[in-house]
């Protein structure tokens, strides 16, 4: 799912992945989309997940919004280009002190950096779909730290 997702937005396109999403999420990725990324474009490559952590679970006593959060870790090679010229904008790479331009377009577009999502879900009409994407959690997802912990153990890594 995640790596469908990155490659829709990539695209620029995600009608594709539409179904794993609630619909007021996928209007505002789209808003996000067309807001953000106008004449650019996102470039992603190599993308991978070193692990996944189920950060908090809820479940309710009927069958529609039960709820977990997922912390995903892994690195890739994230940048944008200028859609028109395809020249290099910007990276979620720092710039080293004294680094000049070239090297640190050079140094984004091949090397990989890491990365902490957390992606919530809820179960709607018996489908997981996406509800929300943070860079951070509040205090919401983490509000049953009970099950937080006991749920600690359940941290997929990858094999190497």
């Amino acid at each position: 799912m995640f790596i469908a997702y990155q490659e829709a937005w990539m695209k620029k396109d995600l009608e594709e992945v539409k179904n794993m999403m609630t619909k007021q999420y996928f209007k505002k990725a789209e808003n996000i989309m067309k807001t953000k990324l106008t004449w650019k474009k996102n470039i992603i490559k190599d993308i991978k997940l070193k692990y996944l952590h189920l950060v908090s679970v809820k479940d309710n006593d009927w069958k529609d919004w039960d709820m977990f959060a997922m912390e995903i870790n892994g690195n890739m090679i994230d940048y944008t280009i200028d859609e028109l010229t395809w020249e290099f904008l910007e990276s979620n790479l720092d710039r080293w002190k004294d680094e000049d331009f070239d090297s640190y377009k050079s140094r984004s577009m091949s090397m990989s950096w890491w990365f902490k999502e957390y992606y919530i879900f809820f179960r709607y009409d018996w489908e997981w779909v996406i509800t929300q994407y943070k860079t951070r959690l509040s205090s919401y997802t983490r509000y049953n730290k009970s099950y937080t912990k006991r749920y600690r153990k359940n941290t997929w890594r990858a094999k190497r």
